[in-house]
């Protein structure tokens, strides 16, 4: 109901593709919380800049995610590309590693 009012490519809508995500991950179902998040990641992607906080905080969601189906090279791969940006968009001062 809501997807037809609102439509494929809105903020709400990627917002309700993360909360089935997390709905899939409380049930232990970590490949369909990843489908959900990378659903919402692309919507997110398109209409936010990529150092954005919803988008930034997607892609925390997906590696941590994807470090607990064992795809621990993808995870750090995807975390380093997220510090990367976060670096590029706050300084190094900001991030408190």
């Amino acid at each position: 109901m809501q997807l037809k009012k609102l439509g494929e490519k809105h903020v709400d809508t990627a917002d309700i593709y993360r909360d089935i995500g997390e709905v899939f991950l409380i049930q232990n179902n970590d490949k369909k919380a990843e489908e959900m998040y990378l659903k919402a990641l692309d919507i997110k992607l398109d209409i936010l800049p990529k150092n954005h906080v919803e988008v930034t905080d997607l892609y925390d969601m997906i590696s941590a995610v994807l470090q607990a189906q064992g795809k621990l090279s993808e995870a750090t791969k995807l975390q380093r590309s997220h510090l990367r940006t976060d670096y590029k968009c706050m300084g190094k001062t900001t991030l408190a590693l």
